[in-house]
């Protein structure tokens, strides 16, 4: 074996620092460019990692005009036992940061740019889209540049990692930094098998941007970790590797356990080529940006068919390319989220509480980011449809008080407890069943007691014989069961409440009644000694325009996602900003002469030469087959006409009104694009449905993308 020189000593109770082998020392950073590039750095107010990390390259990089950039700040939300970033608090994201690095990058001159971050787990996202608007900020600059990105695991989100990757990155860099032996003391808050879910994870969403990783050796891994964790990389597709001597930032870091020789590092370089790395740096100062530029080129000169023209007009090519990214994906603007709720909060009366309703995945928005954005922005509460929502917003960290609508079958009211939630009740037998399950715990379910006055949906009958009809009297009936539920042993009735059958309509006459029948009933549960915390009602309609209803907490659903909760609601004095749009891109384009078929069925035939284009949107991603040869999406800011029947993954365009049409254009089938725009209410106009119906309709194998721009 070659010579290890060991950094440990037995002879104290803590290890001791020899001096350094010769191959580990470097000079002095200096000379010209060495300072230019500081300069650069220190006025543009941004941040590299080559300084914050006290990377033994720094002479090397700034020397010759290359630095890696490291975004969203210099204080990290981990405390990694390797790295000289310093954790704590970070401070709010410097929206003018992706200008700014792009500026630097321009001036540098620089055709290959490394970007990384601090690890921000304050985020909603984890910083996603500030990795996304640095790329595109670049990509707006300098249209040519290849962009690696070196990012952090975003503690496993699947649609954070597809926001970075819809930008298009050259290259996705994830590093696993050890063996998963040492990762409790290495990286206490990493996950070794997250990291490589995460690698797999891109690979199978954009299989043509490659993923790259890298390790430290000397902390005291084995051959055999080693060539293990090599495996791992390999099996979860990664294709570029790099390996590099860990060095001991401070006496307060981990200590180096082995300094490695640079021949070792050699037969590790042989080793990974032989498992099938495509590329691999290997050697003591090697880190994760080291030579990128060149590791990318010799990788891509490598790969079969990597000619440049995909930027050729349509005429000149008749052919299908493989997308970088996601090839449809539904892009949720987290601001607009935020301020729809904050104009839900001004508009609800001081003292009523906001419960943000995130069922059905958020409305399709996905209900783990919404829940968080909007409880940062004024909600208090989460409404849900269904336990296993409830149970998933729990295990994704979400402690906020939280409200089951629907059933709940009592062999799984244990979880109730387990997770901290909240149950409608709306039965006596139900009330009973819960309420010995808590009693065998020898804790209390808190729950809501539900009143049908007027749904007909779920709901205890206030009324005596006219059914749910708001005009009738509370029942005797109705108070003797809802007072047995109250006071079950194993139940706290925390809140009571309702639902409108019609607060979205123009006449909310209907809407009144049943609001006076449940002021009654809750009046008369008053007068028979029962106490409720919380009284609700009001739903996003009756929020905006019933302020008579906000009692003690509110509802809003829909209007949190920027929607209108029907054509008959005025949104006078409130701004509320669409959530979501949903994207594709061209993926084929052709000229087809007059008369040719498109589609199932030879519905549509071309009535004159045409440029069909084709889009990977069909309706396994919720884009309907009623749309077939009626609806229409965005191409260039232009509306253009779906022609012939929508498939299962395909829709087919005329875009011969737009020559301008290219492979990979974007192509919005609801949201804005330029001066134009195609809203959900649209899309449920032509269907003749409701926008709800639109948005739900997403489904789960289009990405969420997850973006946090400034709205207009």
């Amino acid at each position: 074996m070659p010579r290890r020189i060991s950094a440990m000593t037995d002879t104290a109770s803590k290890p001791l620092l020899t001096r350094k082998p010769d191959w580990l020392k470097r000079r002095l950073p200096s000379g010209e460019s060495f300072n230019q590039v500081r300069e650069l750095i220190e006025s543009g107010r941004l941040h590299t990692v080559c300084q914050e990390a006290k990377c033994p390259n720094i002479w090397e990089c700034y020397s010759h005009r290359t630095a890696t950039f490291l975004i969203m700040g210099e204080r990290c939300t981990r405390n990694c036992r390797f790295c000289s970033v310093s954790p704590g608090l970070p401070e709010p994201l410097d929206p003018g940061e992706p200008g700014r690095v792009a500026e630097a990058v321009e001036r540098m001159g620089l055709k290959y740019v490394v970007v990384t971050s601090v690890t921000r787990d304050d985020l909603p996202d984890g910083g996603a889209a500030h990795f996304a608007a640095t790329i595109g900020e670049i990509r707006r600059r300098l249209p040519g540049a290849e962009i690696e990105v070196l990012i952090p695991d975003f503690q496993g989100d699947p649609s954070a990692l597809a926001t970075v990757l819809v930008a298009r990155p050259n290259v996705l860099n994830h590093n696993i930094e050890t063996v998963p032996r040492l990762y409790p003391q290495v990286r206490p808050q990493a996950d070794y098998r997250r990291s490589l879910e995460l690698l797999r994870r891109s690979c199978a969403l954009a299989p043509k941007i490659p993923t790259k990783s890298g390790l430290m050796l000397g902390l005291g891994e084995k051959p055999e970790e080693l060539r293990r964790a090599l495996l791992d990389l390999r099996e979860a597709g990664c294709r570029i590797l790099t390996l590099g001597q860990y060095l001991q930032p401070s006496p307060e870091h981990l200590p180096v356990e082995v300094y490695v020789p640079p021949d070792e590092f050699e037969k590790w370089r042989m080793a990974a080529l032989e498992l099938g790395f495509s590329e691999v740096a290997s050697a003591p100062f090697v880190r994760s940006s080291y030579h990128a530029k060149e590791s990318f080129q010799r990788l891509t000169r490598s790969a079969p068919g990597n000619s440049k023209e995909m930027n050729t007009p349509y005429s000149s090519r008749n052919r299908t390319v493989m997308n970088d990214s996601p090839l449809i994906w539904a892009e949720i603007d987290l601001n607009a989220i935020a301020n729809n709720v904050r104009e839900l909060r001004r508009r609800t009366r001081p003292q009523a509480r906001l419960m943000a309703v995130v069922k059905a995945n958020g409305y399709g928005h996905g209900a783990a980011e919404v829940a968080r954005t909007a409880l940062a922005n004024g909600a208090e509460w989460l409404g849900v449809a269904r336990l296993p929502e409830a149970v998933a917003l729990r295990e994704a960290g979400l402690a906020a008080p939280m409200l089951v609508f629907g059933y709940t079958p009592p062999a799984d009211a244990v979880r109730l407890i387990d997770y901290d939630l909240r149950q409608c009740v709306y039965s006596l037998e139900a009330a009973r069943a819960y309420s010995a399950v808590a009693e065998a715990r020898g804790r209390k379910i808190r729950v809501h007691l539900k009143v049908d006055t007027g749904m007909g949906r779920l709901g205890m009958v206030p009324a005596a014989a006219g059914g749910s009809n708001p005009g009738h009297a509370v029942d005797e009936g109705f108070i003797r069961e809802a007072t047995a539920v109250a006071r079950l042993p194993g139940l706290e009735a925390e809140g009571i409440f309702t639902h409108f059958a019609a607060s979205d309509s123009a006449d909310r006459s209907y809407a009144r009644r049943q609001l006076a029948l449940f002021i009654g009933v809750v009046s008369a549960l008053r007068a028979n000694g029962l106490e409720f915390e919380l009284r609700h009602a009001a739903n996003s309609a009756a929020v905006i325009a019933m302020p008579e209803s906000h009692l003690d907490l509110v509802r809003p659903g829909i209007a949190v996602y920027g929607l209108k909760p029907s054509a008959e609601v005025s949104l006078s004095g409130i701004f509320l900003k669409p959530a979501m749009a949903l994207k594709t891109r061209i993926i084929h384009l052709k000229p087809v002469p007059a008369g040719t078929c498109i589609s199932y069925g030879m519905t549509y035939c071309t009535p004159q030469l045409t440029v069909v284009a084709t889009v990977p949107a069909g309706y396994a991603d919720g884009f309907r087959r009623q749309f077939s040869s009626k609806g229409e999406m965005l191409v260039h800011g232009r509306r253009v006409p779906v022609i012939g029947r929508v498939c299962m993954d395909l829709t087919m365009l005329d875009v011969s009104a737009v020559p301008e049409a290219r492979v990979e254009d974007e192509v919005v089938i609801f949201g804005r694009q330029g001066a134009e725009s195609i809203s959900a209410d649209d899309l449920a106009h032509e269907l003749g449905t409701i926008n709800y119906e639109i948005v739900c309709d997403v489904t789960a194998r289009v990405p969420r993308v997850y973006t946090s721009r400034r709205s207009t």
